[in-house]
């Protein structure tokens, strides 16, 4: 292991000399390199249109019908990112990073059936407007 020698005065505090590692030199330099980076990069802003309109412009690039992986691999395509349930049944679309500089923000579900073709495009979170209150005495 090679050391490079190093001002005495400028960074150790005794008189004798003090040696740097390259590794921690090269270690300094890539944070450097990296924090300067992130600042040079823009920040996107995404925007979150309507349901309807997502669901709309998803159904543009997915069919009725297709498999789940070809329906993953078109969104993909496209630049939509997006993760599966807990059963290979739901796909969630979370964020769309199209080509056409789309920034969206998805609430978007694919929903497949038990052969695992897509069956159902809609919301991924569930309409609490629409359900009725009901009270336990109202269930008797």
């Amino acid at each position: 292991m090679s050391f490079w020698p190093v001002d005495v005065n400028s960074l150790c505090l005794s008189r004798r000399r003090c040696y740097v590692s390259p590794s921690i030199v090269a270690g300094v330099s890539l944070c450097a390199v990296a924090i300067v980076g992130c600042q040079l990069t823009s920040a996107v802003e995404y925007s979150n249109p309507s349901d309807a309109e997502q669901n709309l412009a998803v159904l543009e690039v997915v069919h009725i019908g297709m498999t789940r992986q070809q329906a993953v691999d078109a969104l993909t395509n496209e630049g939509v990112k997006g993760s599966s349930g807990v059963s290979e049944s739901v796909y969630y679309c979370e964020a769309w990073d199209g080509k056409d500089d789309r920034h969206w923000l998805l609430n978007v579900a694919l929903f497949f059936d038990q052969s695992g073709r897509l069956y159902k495009v809609g919301s991924s979170q569930p309409d609490f407007e629409s359900v009725t209150e009901t009270s336990p005495s109202d269930a008797n």
